[in-house]
């Protein structure tokens, strides 16, 4: 476990194996990186917290897995560049990102592009996006409000096609599917034959 040429050799073909070794080694850069390299990102997971913060490393592990968000130091998950990788990856890594960056529209809309369901994870009070199913683009535009009945937190959402007037729909909660409430939600609330999904 601490010796470093053994250890090497474990992670050249099997980079987890990095959990196994001594403090010391999981604090070497060549020994981590070169984990990192042969186990898809995973070995940052047994990084030293020195490590965890080094931005190559985690740059790397982010672009392989997304989810690997959660092992960087909180200045990375507090980095733009590194966060973009990461959601850009795996949307729903942005529940990972600091405050600041969940309430970065950029960071917000690279997530939920890459998965819907990211919105849950955004801090942002509002955003606008353009999306295109089945060869028509929609505009949507999410504003989080407080419902002072329930006292939680809903979306209201609008969505038109570009170029017309948007329409409105009450959510419940944080949770929001795009393609569930173009294809479904505006359906049950009948606002408008026009925007039917099918």
């Amino acid at each position: 476990r601490a010796d470093r040429e053994v250890v090497l050799t474990a992670i050249s073909g099997w980079g987890v194996a990095l959990e196994y070794a001594a403090d010391e080694l999981r604090d070497d850069r060549e020994i981590v990186f070169t984990a990192v390299k042969n186990s898809n990102g995973w070995a940052l997971h047994s990084a030293s917290d020195r490590l965890k913060a080094d931005k190559e490393i985690v740059l790397y592990a982010v672009r392989c897995c997304g989810t690997l968000l959660k092992d960087a130091s909180y200045e990375l998950r507090n980095d733009k560049e590194v966060v973009l990788t990461a959601v850009r990856n795996y949307g729903l890594a942005l529940q990972y990102a600091s405050d600041t960056l969940r309430n970065d529209m950029e960071v917000v809309l690279a997530a939920v592009r890459e998965h819907d369901c990211a919105l849950q994870y955004a801090s942002a009070k509002e955003f606008r996006d353009v999306i295109k199913i089945d060869g028509r683009d929609y505009v949507i535009f999410l504003e989080r409000i407080q419902n002072d009945l329930n006292r939680k937190q809903e979306w209201e959402f609008s969505v038109g096609l570009v170029g017309t007037e948007l329409k409105t729909v009450s959510l419940q909660g944080n949770y929001v599917s795009y393609k569930y409430l173009i294809k479904d939600g505006l359906r049950h609330t009948e606002i408008n034959e026009e925007f039917d999904y099918e």
